[in-house]
């Protein structure tokens, strides 16, 4: 039977351990901010088979969260409503399990965004769903990595006119080849810094796949950076926006539906494959 528990700060205290929350009911689950009494606390949030059951924090952590944060150790969905970038702390995020559906009930951008680095690192691939929602901008100061040899998908579903900002993506860092970062959904989202491999002697690829409308593409993704990976970009929804020259790696560009766009004058030496081609 589902309920609603609001209380105020979560201590999480204990020198060696790393506690461990779960949610057992569907419902939701408030506290205003985490917090500990040992410095770099670390923590996970467990095994959830609940689809719909909420966490909600709604402040910064405390300074002594400053340790690894697990999201999911093997199976369920993590909703998180919260109202600081650094409502988690400030250490690396890894998440696991079935993934995790993420909103701000806020805009978390600014100085209120997340900085923590973030690892995509689920065994069965592209059956693990990282996905942004909700009616604000989010952005990940920090670096995403997609690691354990999966194809990370991420899903922004952010509402129109807010957008979801990536800094740096490591594509893969695992052994096996032709990995790929998977970008989805109706949001426009933003990555402003570097796109590289992960792991720089194998190959790695960006695929794009926004939301297709009636005569149009919803979502986008802008490539602003510089970006080093060496694998195909395929794009299949939505819009693709190339902010510079070498926006586009050096691997192939592949069109097989949605449109293309330069935020400027772009001059891309990237070698294009497309089924369907749609410019603006």
């Amino acid at each position: 039977m589902g309920g609603h528990l609001v209380a105020g700060t979560l201590v999480l205290n204990g020198p060696a351990s790393t506690p461990v929350l779960y949610m057992t009911n569907a419902g939701s689950l408030t506290f205003d901010k985490l917090d500990s009494d040992t410095a770099n606390k670390a923590f996970t949030l467990g095994d959830n088979a609940l689809l719909d059951g909420q966490l909600v924090i709604k402040e910064a952590a405390g300074s002594n969260i400053s340790g690894a944060v697990g999201i999911g150790i093997n199976q369920g969905i993590w909703n998180l409503l919260l109202g600081s970038g650094r409502a988690l702390g400030t250490g690396t995020i890894s998440a696991a399990g079935a993934g995790f559906v993420i909103q701000g009930s806020k805009d978390l951008t600014g100085a209120n965004a997340f900085s923590n680095d973030w690892v995509l690192n689920w065994n069965s691939g592209e059956s693990a769903l990282y996905t942004f929602s909700g009616s604000n901008s989010i952005a990940l100061n920090g670096t995403v990595t997609g690691s354990n040899n999966i194809n990370a998908p991420i899903i922004n579903n952010i509402s129109s006119g807010k957008t979801l900002t990536l800094t740096n993506v490591r594509i893969n860092t695992g052994v096996n080849a032709d990995k790929f970062i998977s970008i989805r959904g109706s949001g426009d989202t933003i990555i402003t810094g570097t796109v590289s491999n992960g792991n720089e002697a194998l190959i790695r690829g960006l695929t794009y796949t926004g939301t297709n409308g009636v005569n149009t593409n919803l979502g986008s993704l802008t490539l602003m950076g510089s970006n080093t990976y060496n694998g195909l970009t395929t794009v299949t929804a939505g819009t693709l926006r190339v902010g510079n020259n070498s926006a586009l790696g050096t691997g192939t560009l592949v069109l097989n539906g949605g449109a293309l766009s330069a935020s400027d004058s772009v001059t891309a030496r990237t070698p294009v494959s497309y089924t369907h081609l749609r410019a603006h």
